[in-house]
């Protein structure tokens, strides 16, 4: 009994959830806080270089192919069926129509409850 006390006291168990979450959350953010805190006072002479104007380029073309291709994994996997279909083409109806995000978001939530 004491040895299992002792171990969950050891292994952090009785710290909560909440925080471990705010442990975990400052070791994943805490690399890219250090860099833009690291970086900012050199931001303005950076943003003339041309150099980091192409590398800027190449980060932002490689996050667009980068969300294209899970774009396609995610729509191979779904399984489309009429319903499936018909919010997809009403999705981007209203976005075409340029419509509020949030009402979108809000007929999907509500559309794909009713599928449920």
């Amino acid at each position: 009994m004491a040895a299992t006390a002792a171990r969950s006291q050891t292994s952090g168990a009785s710290a909560g959830p909440g925080l471990a979450s705010q442990a975990s959350a400052s070791r994943m953010f805490s690399p890219s806080f250090l860099i833009l805190v690291s970086v900012e006072p050199a931001f303005g002479a950076l943003l003339g270089s041309r150099n980091f104007y192409r590398a800027s380029l190449g980060i932002a073309a490689s996050f667009v192919g980068l969300l294209a291709y899970v774009t396609g994994k995610f729509a191979l996997d779904v399984n489309w069926d009429s319903g499936r279909l018909a919010l997809l083409v009403l999705g981007l109806l209203a976005l075409w129509r340029r419509l509020d995000i949030l009402w979108i978001v809000a007929f999907a939530a509500g559309y794909a409850l009713l599928l449920l």
